[in-house]
């Protein structure tokens, strides 16, 4: 089970977001390179302690910000374009379901 809550895990995104806004996808890659993001860890244990799941917490949103900014033509990352972004993959997903069902509906099937 994680060792986290979920609050602290939230506010740790939260930082990270804040402390690569207005960098570039290179430097915000940099940041994942030093903070072990590029290694896999499939062979590894599951981190136990508070600290290890932090790491990974940071390791993961400084890498689906990394893999955010450079497919994209910004030029530094920003919460406002990340929550756009987030806006446009949920309406393309919406879209993908409306195509696969024939009809929207809120409810799941």
């Amino acid at each position: 089970m994680n060792s986290l809550s979920v609050e602290m895990r939230l506010k740790a995104r939260e930082e990270i977001q804040r402390e690569v806004t207005g960098l570039t996808a290179e430097q915000i890659h940099e940041r994942l390179v030093g903070a072990g993001g590029l290694e896999s860890r499939e062979d590894q244990p599951r981190p136990l302690s508070a600290e290890e799941w932090l790491a990974a917490v940071r390791r993961n949103e400084l890498r689906r910000i990394w893999n955010l900014t450079g497919g994209t033509a910004w030029d530094a990352y920003s919460p406002e374009r990340d929550a756009r972004a987030d806006r446009w993959r949920q309406a393309l997903q919406d879209r993908r379901k409306v195509r696969e069902v024939g009809r929207w509906s809120p409810i799941p099937s």
